[in-house]
């Protein structure tokens, strides 16, 4: 008689997370042809999907919540007061200029 470990079950998720921290506000503004949007503000609330399949983990869990706000609310933080730029317009021709911390005491840019 041989017996054999039944493997830990796989299970498939989806969960949503939210938090009144999971908060940013940013500026931003709509171009596409023969439209021009004025630069404008929000406030933004956040809120996280996890979807997923994972093998149960040997407490019962699948996710860390701890980790999850905590990534959540850096990326809220990080986008805090910061102007949120269409890159991927077909209307606006965008480029990126490199500052460094040196450059930025002094005022100067590098073109890339």
């Amino acid at each position: 008689m041989s017996m054999t470990s039944t493997p830990p079950p796989i299970t498939t998720f989806e969960i949503n997370v939210s938090n009144a921290a999971f908060k940013f506000n940013a500026a931003h503004f709509v171009a596409y042809q023969n439209f021009r949007e004025r630069l404008h503000g929000h406030n933004y609330t956040v809120s996280v999907k996890l979807c997923g399949s994972r093998t149960i983990s040997y407490d019962g869990y699948v996710v860390d919540f701890g980790c999850v706000k905590a990534v959540t609310k850096k990326i809220c933080k990080e986008l805090n007061e910061h102007f949120i730029c269409p890159m991927l317009s077909d209307v606006l021709d965008i480029s990126t200029i490199n500052v460094t911390e040196e450059d930025d005491k002094h005022g100067e840019t590098n073109q890339a």
